[in-house]
C-alpha cells in the first residue's frame, strides 16, 4: 500500500486471516475519509472465506435461520466509481454454485440500475434449506430506475433455464 489516506493505491496486498480467509486485492483509492467524496478502481482478485470462519465472526442473529451458508465462497472483479455509482463486474463462486453481476447502478435521488445478473448451478433448495427445491440457472437484465416497490419502473428479462422442484425439471421459463 502506498499514498496516503485521501489518495492511496494498493499492488499485490494479500492478507490472511482466521483458518481459511484469504483477501487479494490491487487498486486505487482517493478522497477518504469522506466517503460521500471517495472513488475507488478495485481489481479483486480473491476474497474468499469458509462457512466456520464467517461463523467465527458474525453473530447468530445477522444469520437468517432459513437460510444456510455454503462451506465455501469466493468473490473476484472489478468494481469502479464511487458508492453512490458503482460500476461492477463481479463473480461469486461457492459450493452451492456460481453467481455473476455486472452493471452500474446509480443510488442517487430516484437511483437507476442496468445490471445483468446470473447463476448456474446454484442449489438453491440447499441454501434456503427446502427440499423441494433443487438446482437453478437463471439470467437476468434489469435496466430502470426506483428504490421501492411503489416507485420502481423497470425493464427486466428473466431466463430460467432450469429448475428442479418436487423432483420435476423446468425448462426455459420467461
Amino acid at each position: 500500500v502506498s499514498g496516503y489516506v485521501d489518495d492511496f493505491r494498493m499492488q499485490n496486498l494479500s492478507v490472511d486471516a482466521m483458518d481459511s480467509t484469504r483477501l487479494r486485492i490491487d487498486g486505487h483509492v482517493r478522497g477518504l475519509p469522506r466517503v460521500e467524496a471517495t472513488a475507488f478502481q478495485l481489481n479483486l482478485k480473491e476474497f474468499r472465506t469458509t462457512r466456520s470462519d464467517l461463523k467465527r465472526v458474525l453473530v447468530d442473529s445477522l444469520i437468517p435461520t432459513g437460510i444456510a451458508i455454503p462451506d465455501w465462497m469466493s468473490l473476484d472483479g472489478r468494481i469502479s466509481g464511487t458508492y453512490q455509482r458503482p460500476d461492477l463486474d463481479a463473480r461469486l463462486r461457492t459450493s452451492d454454485g456460481v453467481v455473476t453481476a455486472n452493471g452500474k447502478l446509480d443510488l442517487n435521488g430516484k437511483g437507476s440500475y442496468d445490471l445483468l445478473v446470473e447463476a448456474r448451478d446454484l442449489e438453491l433448495g440447499k441454501i434456503l434449506k427446502n427440499k423441494e427445491l433443487g438446482a437453478i440457472d437463471i439470467k437476468a437484465k434489469a435496466v430502470g430506475s426506483g428504490k421501492s416497490i411503489y416507485d420502481i419502473d423497470a425493464k427486466i428479462n428473466f431466463l430460467l433455464s432450469r429448475l428442479t422442484y418436487k423432483g420435476y425439471d423446468y425448462k426455459e421459463l420467461r
